[in-house]
Order: structure tokens, then sequence, then C-alpha cells
């Protein structure tokens, strides 16, 4: 049976000196295991986002460049679970 692993690495802020990060956590995931935990994730970050866009409708705003930033990660994330999620279709079964 084929297991696919992914290397998932979250790194600490960045030293002042230029040297690396430091690794806050490193592990070898299953692919299967991976996509649990983004689903449970972003279902999170929907609850997230539905209590800032109500919080934003009223007189307090997040910083502008704070959230072009948010919409750019999220919208390069979207694009590249659409990519992983075209390559198990093409799999079939």
């Amino acid at each position: 049976m084929l297991v696919p692993l992914v290397d998932v690495r979250l790194d600490g802020p960045l030293p002042e000196d230029g040297e690396p990060a430091t690794p806050i956590f490193y592990q070898l995931v299953t692919l299967d295991n991976l996509a649990f935990v983004l689903e449970d994730m972003t279902n999170d970050l929907t609850t997230v986002c539905q209590q800032l866009a109500a919080t934003s409708s009223g007189r307090s705003k997040p910083d502008a460049d704070w959230l072009t930033a948010v919409k750019k990660n999220f919208s390069e994330a979207k694009a590249n679970l659409e990519k992983c999620l075209s390559e198990i279709e093409s799999i079939g079964y």
C-alpha cells in the first residue's frame, strides 16, 4: 500500500542576526492525516473569519496591510489545495 508522507515544519520567528528560524514543530505526517488536520483547521478558520467580519462591520477595522496579506495567503492556500484535489481526483477509482 502506498502511503505518501508530508514533511510538516512550522518555524518560529526569524532571529535578528540572520540565522535560520528555530523549528517550533517538525513531523512527517501521512497525507490522509494531514488532509484531516487541514479540514479541521479550515473549519476553525471559517468560524474566526465569520467573527472577524462581524466585528469589522462596526467602527473597528483590521489593519489594511494585515488584511491584504491574510487575503493573499488564503488565496494561495486555496489555489494549492485545488491543485492537490485535482491531482488526487486524476488518480480515479
